[in-house]
């Protein structure tokens, strides 16, 4: 079985590490997570760091996906 998480994010890079951090230490086999990370046209950092995660951590999970939400709806 496959899960995927999905962050919405639209200028949170204040909470959005502590967020990554809580997805690395689930015990689900991270083998079996998608982990897709969209951010919502920030103006602040929240880009930069889902693409840190998405390098760093991208072969520890069944994938890592980035995408735009130019249109700002969840």
């Amino acid at each position: 079985m496959t899960v995927s998480l999905c962050v919405i994010a639209y200028n949170e890079e204040a909470a959005l590490p502590g967020l990554l951090r809580d997805i690395l230490a689930q015990d689900f086999p991270a083998g079996q997570m998608e982990i897709v990370l969209a951010d919502s046209a920030s103006t602040d950092g929240t880009k930069a760091l889902m693409q840190a995660f998405a390098r760093e951590q991208g072969g520890r999970f069944w994938g890592v996906r980035l995408c735009d939400n130019p249109r700002k709806s969840q």
